[in-house]
């Protein structure tokens, strides 16, 4: 029964004659490029990453704003408390744009959604109406961590 050769084999000094010049360049250098020193290759290895560099557009416009994450948001709804316990039932109904609350020199007519509050503040919050008396637990809002979602829910009595 004849030999079946495989394919490298068929013509073994060509591949034989490769193998050794591959074996011969690999063990000849020793992984430096060309007029490179050791001390040289290591120098480029460990490079400090350079700075970013502020943009013209940076230095013309400013910096980017902060990422909406990064900051706070306040809503503010307000609702007829009618069995004065503080939380909101079924039956108490919204008072939409009959209260103004006002955050940071700003009036909001309430429901109010105000973004952007920055992050480890704390604001003065106080909200009026003309028929209705607004019960705030506590007048200052402070943002604690980034991104908080602060949702206040506003009890109001009518004013006699």
């Amino acid at each position: 029964m004849p030999l079946i050769c495989p394919r490298m084999c068929r013509r073994p000094v060509r591949h034989i004659l490769f193998l050794i010049l591959s074996l011969t360049l690999a063990l000849s250098g020793n992984g430096l490029a060309a007029g490179a020193t050791e001390a040289e290759v290591n120098l480029r290895k460990h490079k400090p990453v350079p700075e970013e560099e502020e943009s013209i557009l940076d230095l013309t416009f400013g910096s980017p704003p902060e990422l909406a994450t990064e900051r706070g948001i306040l809503i503010i709804d307000a609702f007829e408390d009618l069995n004065g316990d503080g939380r909101r039932d079924e039956d108490e109904k919204d008072l939409d744009k009959q209260v103004v609350c006002t955050l940071d020199g700003i009036d909001y007519s309430v429901p109010a959604f105000i973004p952007g509050l920055p992050y480890q503040e704390t604001f003065e919050l106080s909200c009026t109406s003309d028929s209705w008396r607004p019960r705030l637990q506590d007048s200052q809002v402070f943002v604690g961590k980034r991104g908080q979602v602060i949702h206040l829910d506003l009890p109001c009595t009518r004013k006699d």
